[in-house]
């Protein structure tokens, strides 16, 4: 695992070259509609607390990103990773590279 510097949201809904990318967010796909098509790389953005903004969630959708949803409650972010990354593994079944 490896981190990097900071960089803008914007920047980084650009640059992410992960073959799915997947942000949770209210209001998306329900999990037995997420794209049938998740395989290789997924990336799946969760957080910040209290949810994205209109306007995060507008630049990724812009920019090819699928809103999804985790669920009828909502989740704190390290919760939301751990729910998101198990439908993430059960939609592939349980094929990841």
């Amino acid at each position: 695992m490896t981190l990097d510097h900071p960089k803008r949201l914007v920047n980084y809904f650009n640059e992410e070259a992960a073959q799915t990318r997947l942000l949770a967010h209210a209001g998306g796909l329900k999990s037995p509609d997420w794209p049938s098509f998740i395989n290789g790389s997924v990336t799946l953005a969760v957080g910040p607390e209290g949810g994205w903004s209109d306007v995060e969630v507008l630049l990724a959708s812009e920019r090819g990103w699928t809103l999804v949803d985790l669920g009828p409650t909502r989740l704190r972010v390290e919760t939301a990773a751990i729910v998101g990354a198990s439908l993430v593994f059960c939609r592939t079944g349980g094929m990841l590279p």
